[in-house]
């Protein structure tokens, strides 16, 4: 049963530990040097490709079926005397690009390249050159970035500088087809010298347009809080069309209201799609969801819309009274958010927030500093194309952690025709707390001594069903859902 358990998880990218190896299923990587990591790459004709990492080693794994799993020990290249440093793997519509960096013995210098393999797992090519940085002392870090068109047709490498914080930054794009020959390259400068941007998303579509969306983006969080914060500057999105090499800009925000956490994705015929909370404030709550449909042909705002949160979801959350008084849920950031092809769009907001606590020692006077990590309730909903709510829900969770930035806390997600799929850890008392009582307060996670994993089920409807998989512990291996 353990196994058949730990099976759905694999199918639905969620993420497991092994004793000390994490195995974790999505695009980010978790490193452990003392353990194993395996993070999952992508999907073609059925066959699941995925990287295990264990200490510096690398090897490529592709799992055709239940039984069969070729293993491929990845050479990280050398270029001119120098062996690369690892940066990531990408799936194209026609193979895979082992990506790696370097300085080439020349600390003034980053270069990036990418060496093209078959979905069998060969080398077919020498490594290419993407791109390359020059350092100086404004600035002595850069960070590519490579990003993917919806067709995976199209492969855009950018330098990645968040904040442009001065006139003369420049934004760096550069685009290769799948062969990895040069479709075009251009440096930018936005025409925004009196304003600081921070740029949080990049994309590009079919067509070759690139997407640059400013603002607070998917996830906001520093190392050790979330901090309220004064929200002015503007949400907006830049289109650049490489055809005409023109910009364009669509402003996200909303008349009267602050936009606080949003991302994009593409619809099926291109058209970018952009979703997210807003607050009346400029402090961190949410009051509803926004939606921008924009045609991908004519970068036309096509349809949008914002829909504040009624009373009976407030009261969920808050007293009759202060829902009443349409008070917003405090501490939601959006952390997952899935496109349909009509346009649709699935949103995942989760409460999250880092309590510092100061402790003197009356003794010698010495303080000491400890951060509470806490992960707390779900909100899903559902926006039809013209950015409607066609349902939303409340999945309650509660965990806790200190001084270890909860990396056993969160939830994985996943949409299988039209139903939403979430797995946490969790309590093992709260199933039956809530069955009881859905009001209840819930106990919290907070170790493994005594949890399991809770898998719950939204269907098309927006009906919930709440689940106990079995313990969080599966065999030797504990899932680990962020």
């Amino acid at each position: 049963m353990k196994w058949f358990l730990l099976g759905i998880f694999l199918s639905f990218s969620a993420i497991a530990m092994c004793s000390s190896d994490t195995i974790q299923w999505g695009q980010q990587e978790s490193v452990n040097q003392r353990g194993r990591t395996i993070a999952m790459i992508g999907v073609h004709n059925g066959d699941r490709f995925l990287m295990e990492q264990l200490g510096k080693d690398r090897t490529l794994q592709i799992h055709r079926d239940s039984t069969s799993t070729k293993e491929i020990k990845l050479e990280m290249p050398v270029v001119s005397g120098e062996k690369l440093e690892f940066h990531s793997m990408v799936m194209t519509a026609n193979g895979l690009l082992l990506i790696s960096t370097g300085r080439l013995k020349d600390p003034e210098r980053k270069v990036i390249y990418a060496t093209p393999m078959s979905f069998n797992g060969d080398v077919l090519d020498l490594p290419k050159e993407l791109d390359q940085a020059t350092l100086d002392r404004t600035r002595n870090k850069v960070s590519f970035g490579i990003v993917t068109s919806p067709n995976r047709q199209v492969v855009m490498v950018y330098r990645d500088s968040p904040f442009l914080k001065k006139s003369n930054d420049r934004l760096n794009f550069r685009t290769f087809d799948t062969s990895l020959d040069l479709l075009w390259e251009k440096s930018l400068k936005l025409p925004y010298e009196e304003e600081i941007y921070e740029l949080a998303e990049y994309s590009i579509d079919n067509r070759g347009k690139v997407y640059m969306l400013s603002g607070l983006g998917n996830v906001v969080q520093n190392s050790q809080r979330i901090e309220l914060r004064s929200r002015e500057a503007r949400s907006i999105l830049i289109i650049y069309d490489p055809v005409v090499n023109k910009l364009k800009e669509f402003d996200v925000g909303i008349k009267d209201k602050y936009i606080m956490s949003m991302s994009l994705e593409f619809a099926g015929n291109g058209d970018p799609v952009i979703a997210g909370f807003y607050s009346k404030d400029q402090f961190n709550s949410i009051g509803g969801t926004f939606y921008f449909r924009i045609d991908g042909a004519k970068k036309v705002l096509k349809s949008g819309g914002l829909h504040p949160f009624e009373e009976d979801f407030l009261s969920q959350f808050l007293s009759s009274r202060r829902a009443e008084r349409a008070s917003e849920l405090p501490r939601f950031q959006l952390q997952k958010m899935h496109v349909n092809d009509d346009g649709s769009c699935y949103l995942v907001g989760e409460q999250h927030y880092v309590n510092e606590r100061i402790t003197t020692d009356l003794g010698n006077g010495r303080q000491r500093i400890t951060y509470d990590y806490i992960y707390n309730d779900l909100i899903a909903m559902r926006l039809d194309s013209a950015g409607q709510q066609m349902w939303q829900v409340r999945i309650p969770k509660q965990q806790v952690s200190v001084d270890d930035g909860g990396p056993y806390s969160s939830f994985a997600f996943a949409v299988e025709q039209d139903t939403v799929h979430i797995w946490f850890n969790d309590h093992p008392d709260n199933a039956q707390i809530l069955s009881t009582d859905p009001t209840a307060n819930l106990k919290g996670f907070r170790s493994f001594g005594k949890s399991v994993i809770t898998h719950v089920v939204v269907n098309p409807e927006g009906q919930k069903q709440r689940i106990v998989l079995g313990d969080s512990k599966v065999e030797d291996c504990i899932f680990r859902p962020k």
